[in-house]
Protein backbone atom coordinates (compact mmCIF):
# COMPACT_ATOMS: atom_id res chain seq x y z
CA UNK A 1 0.00 0.00 0.00
CA UNK A 2 1.01 3.41 -0.85
CA UNK A 3 1.05 6.02 1.56
CA UNK A 4 0.53 8.23 -0.91
CA UNK A 5 3.58 10.77 0.02
CA UNK A 6 6.80 11.36 -1.51
CA UNK A 7 9.19 10.11 0.49
CA UNK A 8 12.95 11.52 1.37
CA UNK A 9 14.26 7.89 1.14
CA UNK A 10 11.32 5.26 1.34
CA UNK A 11 10.66 5.30 4.22
CA UNK A 12 7.85 7.63 5.29
CA UNK A 13 5.80 4.60 5.41
CA UNK A 14 6.47 1.99 8.25
CA UNK A 15 4.32 -1.24 9.64
CA UNK A 16 5.03 -3.01 12.65
CA UNK A 17 4.27 -6.87 12.08
CA UNK A 18 4.83 -7.99 15.55
CA UNK A 19 2.26 -5.15 17.28
CA UNK A 20 -0.03 -5.02 14.19
CA UNK A 21 0.46 -1.06 13.46
CA UNK A 22 1.18 1.25 11.09
CA UNK A 23 2.45 4.74 11.08
CA UNK A 24 2.92 7.65 8.53
CA UNK A 25 5.96 9.58 9.43
CA UNK A 26 5.03 12.00 7.04
CA UNK A 27 1.47 12.80 7.62
CA UNK A 28 1.32 11.43 11.12
CA UNK A 29 -1.26 8.98 10.05
CA UNK A 30 -1.40 5.72 11.63
CA UNK A 31 -3.18 2.96 14.01
CA UNK A 32 -3.72 -0.44 14.15
CA UNK A 33 -5.01 -3.11 11.22
CA UNK A 34 -9.09 -0.89 11.60
CA UNK A 35 -7.53 2.47 11.33
CA UNK A 36 -5.34 0.93 7.58
CA UNK A 37 -8.78 -0.79 6.69
CA UNK A 38 -10.35 3.13 6.99
CA UNK A 39 -7.69 4.70 5.33
CA UNK A 40 -6.75 2.46 2.56
CA UNK A 41 -10.72 1.85 2.19
CA UNK A 42 -12.03 5.38 2.48
CA UNK A 43 -14.68 4.20 5.19
CA UNK A 44 -16.01 4.38 9.09
CA UNK A 45 -15.10 2.70 11.76
CA UNK A 46 -18.20 0.25 11.62
CA UNK A 47 -17.70 -0.45 7.27
CA UNK A 48 -14.06 -1.06 8.29
CA UNK A 49 -15.27 -3.73 10.99
CA UNK A 50 -17.72 -5.46 8.54
CA UNK A 51 -15.36 -5.39 5.60
CA UNK A 52 -12.62 -7.37 7.71
CA UNK A 53 -15.74 -9.48 9.37
CA UNK A 54 -16.53 -10.26 6.17
CA UNK A 55 -12.98 -10.71 4.44
CA UNK A 56 -12.05 -13.15 6.76
CA UNK A 57 -15.53 -15.30 7.75
CA UNK A 58 -15.01 -13.99 11.32
CA UNK A 59 -19.41 -13.68 12.17
CA UNK A 60 -21.74 -10.96 12.68
CA UNK A 61 -19.90 -7.59 14.21
CA UNK A 62 -21.17 -6.59 17.79
CA UNK A 63 -23.62 -3.65 17.37
CA UNK A 64 -24.33 -0.70 19.93
CA UNK A 65 -23.87 -0.22 22.96
CA UNK A 66 -21.28 -3.65 22.91
CA UNK A 67 -18.60 -1.65 20.60
CA UNK A 68 -17.90 1.58 20.70
CA UNK A 69 -15.50 3.29 18.27
CA UNK A 70 -12.36 4.72 20.14
CA UNK A 71 -12.87 8.90 20.45
CA UNK A 72 -10.95 11.09 17.94
CA UNK A 73 -8.26 12.14 21.03
CA UNK A 74 -7.69 7.83 21.63
CA UNK A 75 -7.09 7.57 17.98
CA UNK A 76 -4.69 10.17 18.18
CA UNK A 77 -2.69 9.51 21.16
CA UNK A 78 -2.32 5.89 20.38
CA UNK A 79 -1.24 6.81 17.51
CA UNK A 80 1.60 8.92 18.97
CA UNK A 81 2.24 6.45 20.88
CA UNK A 82 3.20 3.95 18.53
CA UNK A 83 5.01 6.24 16.49
CA UNK A 84 7.64 6.91 19.35
CA UNK A 85 7.66 3.14 19.91
CA UNK A 86 8.48 2.71 16.14
CA UNK A 87 11.50 5.55 16.73
CA UNK A 88 12.68 4.33 19.97
CA UNK A 89 12.79 0.43 18.09
CA UNK A 90 15.32 1.78 15.64
CA UNK A 91 16.76 3.77 19.07
CA UNK A 92 17.07 0.28 20.46
CA UNK A 93 18.71 -1.04 17.53
CA UNK A 94 21.05 1.46 16.91
CA UNK A 95 22.53 1.50 20.63
CA UNK A 96 22.34 -2.27 21.12
CA UNK A 97 24.80 -2.64 18.37
CA UNK A 98 27.11 0.34 19.82
CA UNK A 99 27.36 -2.31 22.65
CA UNK A 100 29.46 -4.18 20.72
CA UNK A 101 31.45 -1.32 19.12
CA UNK A 102 34.70 1.41 20.27
CA UNK A 103 31.69 3.69 21.65
CA UNK A 104 30.31 0.76 24.00
CA UNK A 105 33.51 -0.67 24.95
CA UNK A 106 33.31 0.63 28.97
CA UNK A 107 29.96 -0.60 28.95
CA UNK A 108 31.07 -3.80 27.59
CA UNK A 109 33.83 -4.17 29.80
CA UNK A 110 31.63 -3.20 32.80
CA UNK A 111 28.85 -6.09 32.21
CA UNK A 112 31.63 -8.55 31.22
CA UNK A 113 34.38 -7.75 34.18
CA UNK A 114 32.21 -6.92 36.83
CA UNK A 115 28.68 -8.56 36.10
CA UNK A 116 30.21 -11.59 34.67
CA UNK A 117 28.03 -11.45 31.59
CA UNK A 118 29.24 -13.63 28.91
CA UNK A 119 29.55 -11.61 25.48
CA UNK A 120 27.91 -14.04 23.68
CA UNK A 121 25.19 -13.89 25.80
CA UNK A 122 25.11 -10.25 26.00
CA UNK A 123 24.45 -10.56 22.06
CA UNK A 124 20.85 -12.46 22.87
CA UNK A 125 19.86 -9.83 25.76
CA UNK A 126 18.78 -6.29 24.97
CA UNK A 127 21.58 -4.33 27.26
CA UNK A 128 22.52 -1.09 24.81
CA UNK A 129 25.66 0.85 24.51
CA UNK A 130 24.26 4.60 25.31
CA UNK A 131 25.21 6.99 23.21
CA UNK A 132 24.65 10.97 23.41
CA UNK A 133 21.25 11.80 22.55
CA UNK A 134 22.39 14.65 19.41
CA UNK A 135 24.46 11.24 18.04
CA UNK A 136 20.52 9.06 18.32
CA UNK A 137 18.40 12.04 16.99
CA UNK A 138 20.98 12.21 13.94
CA UNK A 139 20.86 8.88 13.23
CA UNK A 140 17.15 8.61 13.33
CA UNK A 141 16.84 11.57 11.11
CA UNK A 142 18.70 9.17 8.64
CA UNK A 143 16.54 6.79 8.89
CA UNK A 144 13.58 8.16 9.52
CA UNK A 145 13.62 11.90 7.38
CA UNK A 146 10.16 12.55 7.38
CA UNK A 147 9.82 12.48 10.92
CA UNK A 148 12.05 15.52 11.69
CA UNK A 149 9.52 17.34 14.28
CA UNK A 150 8.37 13.66 16.14
CA UNK A 151 12.04 12.41 16.75
CA UNK A 152 13.03 16.20 17.75
CA UNK A 153 10.03 15.47 20.58
CA UNK A 154 11.44 11.82 21.73
CA UNK A 155 12.44 11.75 25.43
CA UNK A 156 15.67 10.45 25.63
CA UNK A 157 16.76 11.60 28.94
CA UNK A 158 15.20 11.93 32.30
CA UNK A 159 16.26 14.01 35.06
CA UNK A 160 19.85 13.58 35.12
CA UNK A 161 20.48 14.22 31.59
CA UNK A 162 23.20 12.90 29.66
CA UNK A 163 25.43 10.75 31.94
CA UNK A 164 24.60 6.54 31.32
CA UNK A 165 26.79 4.82 29.04
CA UNK A 166 24.58 1.61 29.52
CA UNK A 167 20.59 1.47 28.93
CA UNK A 168 17.79 -1.47 28.51
CA UNK A 169 14.87 -0.58 26.76
CA UNK A 170 11.54 -0.80 29.24
CA UNK A 171 8.25 -1.99 27.31
CA UNK A 172 4.69 -1.79 28.22
CA UNK A 173 2.61 -5.50 28.25
CA UNK A 174 2.10 -5.06 24.74
CA UNK A 175 6.19 -5.44 23.80
CA UNK A 176 5.81 -1.81 22.88
CA UNK A 177 9.28 0.41 23.65
CA UNK A 178 8.09 3.24 25.70
CA UNK A 179 11.58 4.39 27.30
CA UNK A 180 15.04 3.30 28.67
CA UNK A 181 16.10 2.16 31.78
CA UNK A 182 19.71 3.27 32.29
CA UNK A 183 22.99 3.32 34.39
CA UNK A 184 26.24 3.82 34.54
CA UNK A 185 29.33 1.22 34.19
CA UNK A 186 31.14 3.54 36.66
CA UNK A 187 30.77 1.13 40.01
CA UNK A 188 30.82 4.41 42.02
CA UNK A 189 27.60 5.32 40.04
CA UNK A 190 27.40 9.11 38.37
CA UNK A 191 26.75 12.39 40.12
CA UNK A 192 23.03 13.45 39.42
CA UNK A 193 21.71 16.76 38.90
CA UNK A 194 18.81 18.42 40.67
CA UNK A 195 15.61 16.46 39.93
CA UNK A 196 13.86 19.79 39.32
CA UNK A 197 15.83 19.98 36.21
CA UNK A 198 14.39 17.92 33.52
CA UNK A 199 16.71 17.09 30.23
CA UNK A 200 14.81 16.54 26.92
Amino acid sequence: MSSGHTSTNGRCFSINTKNNYWHCFNCNAGGDYIELIKAAKKIDFIPALEWLATEFNLGPVPKGKDFTPPSPEEIIQRERDRAYSELYEEVYTYLHEKLFELEGRHALEYLINERKYDKDILKETEFCGWTSVPNIRDHLKTIFPDAYNLINSLSLNGHNGDIYDIAIPYRDRKGMITGFIKRSSKPLGEPIFNLDKTLS
